[in-house]
């Protein structure tokens, strides 16, 4: 059975995009043979592309990237969908994973905006949660490092909880380990949410550093 973990984040340019790629990379150097997916894009006409990043980060190839559904405004999905007449099914969705699942060892699956984002509010609304609970992943959230991230970390995993999603643990974006709050932050972070921080991610750094008592967890 293929494997695979769902990466959201605490809200929109937190970095999901960037760990996706760092995940796919190391995934890809011990052995795996790994794909990436994500069910919406918007922003495509605003480079880099989510999609192509990863491809170029992780040194993937084009079979190896799938993504359900590519709006070129950078906006929420359900208003490019909306804007772009373009109804988003979750059985698109579920069929482009199974693909995807069916040809790795490893699937990596990246959500859109933060954890609560709506992909269509016509008629019965189609939530990213309703995406995650159809992919059966666990969950990893990133968060920030700096001030602010107690709070946004603990509700993105109270909700998360809430919902019935399985939560692996989070990943602690522009973290730097010199710096006495962000140390501080993840000290807390850990103890409100009864959750690991699996790993960091220094300002631009090129590679996850797993903590040690979660080396590579899977």
């Amino acid at each position: 059975m293929t494997k695979g973990i769902f990466v959201t984040a605490v809200g929109t340019d937190v970095g999901k995009t960037y760990v996706s790629a760092l995940l796919c990379k190391e995934l890809k150097e011990r052995g795996c043979a790994v794909n990436y997916w994500k069910p919406a894009l918007s922003g495509a006409s605003i480079p880099p592309r989510d999609d192509v990043f990863v491809k170029d980060r992780a040194v993937l190839n084009d079979e190896n990237i799938t993504v359900s559904y590519v709006f070129a405004e950078g906006v929420s999905p359900h208003l490019a969908a909306a804007r772009s007449g373009v109804t988003m099914t979750l059985e698109k969705m579920r069929a482009d994973l199974e693909i995807v699942k069916n040809s790795c060892d490893f699937a990596v699956a990246e959500g859109c905006g933060g954890i609560i984002c709506p992909l269509s509010l016509g008629g019965e609304p189609l939530m990213l949660v309703n995406v995650m609970k159809m992919a059966a992943m666990e969950l990893i959230i990133v968060t920030e490092s700096g001030l602010g991230s107690i709070n946004s970390a603990a509700l993105t995993v109270s909700y998360g909880k809430n919902m019935g999603l399985s939560i692996k643990g989070m990943i602690m974006n522009r973290y730097d380990e010199t710096n006495f709050m962000h140390c501080d932050n993840r000290r807390v972070i850990e103890a409100l949410t009864g959750l690991p921080v699996l790993a960091t991610v220094a300002p631009h750094g090129d590679r996850l550093q797993w903590s040690c008592r979660t080396p590579f967890p899977w």
